[in-house]
């Protein structure tokens, strides 16, 4: 099995990793021998540069899945640009307005209710939200990557979050209200990544990543889609 990643610059083009096209499968069969993935989108710029990528290199009009990491615009802005130019068949992101019912007594402002919650996270994180809304009116399959879920491919290894784990850090999302105790995130992340560099290493002989230093991460960035 052959396999292709392509990492486009975002922004000034100092910086690779917020735009990653790739696929894998017979590089030189036919399109249904091939995945077609699509993580991350950067900037709408960006997305526009994968949208013409895909076409011109992949030779294809159809993205398989198309994966948000996380909600921060400089990652799901330029994904609403593939989701409007390419079909895409799955479209693979955590939506925190589905949780706000189970995170509502996190905050300290005792009147929040579930359903005002929701819709303050969803205006906060409007990036985000324009997603789910084009998928809908697309009729786009969309599935929330957590590591205690069934997966829906099997070469896709979902190694993080779990869905408890994000809904710990939800509540220290920049976008959701003052929470009643910080949640010890950092520690609980460098936990996660500590048995997750285990598990590769055991099964690869090879290391691949590092601890985090402690403050470095944000919240959104700590529920990031973890995929092997």
């Amino acid at each position: 099995m052959g396999f292709e990643i392509d990492f486009l610059p975002v922004g000034d083009g100092e910086k690779g990793g917020d735009a990653i096209a790739l696929r894998y499968g017979k590089l030189d069969g036919t399109r249904s021998e091939q995945v077609v993935i699509v993580i991350d989108g950067g900037t709408k710029e960006s997305g526009e540069n994968l949208v013409k990528h895909i076409q011109e290199y992949y030779k294809t009009e159809q993205v398989n899945f198309v994966i948000s990491t996380h909600p921060d615009a400089d990652h799901s802005s330029g994904l609403t640009v593939v989701l409007e130019n390419l079909k895409v068949d799955n479209l693979w992101m955590h939506r925190p307005w589905e949780h706000a019912q189970d995170i509502k007594d996190a905050f300290k402002n005792g009147r929040i209710t579930g359903k005002g919650l929701k819709e303050s996270i969803k205006k906060s994180l409007e990036n985000a939200y324009e997603l789910e809304t084009i998928a809908k009116r697309k009729e786009i399959s969309i599935f929330e990557p957590f590591s205690d879920l069934s997966k829906k491919d099997d070469k896709l290894i979902i190694l993080g979050p779990s869905e408890e784990f994000y809904e710990d850090l939800l509540p220290n999302f920049r976008e959701t209200p003052e929470p009643k105790e910080a949640v010890a995130w950092p520690e609980k992340f460098v936990t996660v990544v500590k048995e997750v560099v285990r598990w590769i290493a055991e099964t690869w002989g090879i290391e691949t990543l590092t601890d985090p230093e402690e403050g470095e991460i944000s919240a959104e960035n700590n529920t990031s889609t973890i995929l092997l």
